[in-house]
């Protein structure tokens, strides 16, 4: 997927928005950190603190999962990769036992 000059623009523009980390801390939600061990663009020791920082969050790894759970753009398959079907179903449980 591209990412244009003025995704980086808006980006500088709004940098405290984007700040995750602090995003994290101040969450008042449960949160679920899905990570893929094999990402190729963000390390699992980026998910494994994020999880440090939010004493309601839930870490899932996907063991050998890429960045993309197995998609890439455009998707022209009828079914979906396993590590993001693994991922779906993953958030369907997690939102249905949160709303208990």
């Amino acid at each position: 997927m591209p990412h244009y000059y003025q995704f980086y623009e808006d980006f500088e523009n709004n940098i405290h928005r984007f700040d995750v980390e602090r995003a994290t801390e101040m969450a008042k939600a449960h949160m679920l950190i899905i990570h893929g061990t094999e990402d190729e663009a963000v390390e699992v020791k980026q998910a494994e603190h994020l999880h440090l920082l939010h004493p309601n969050s839930e870490l899932f790894l996907i063991e050998n999962g890429s960045h993309t759970f197995g998609a890439k753009e455009p998707w022209t398959d009828t079914v979906l990769p396993q590590d993001l079907d693994s991922v779906i179903e993953k958030c369907i449980d997690f939102i249905k036992e949160k709303l208990k």
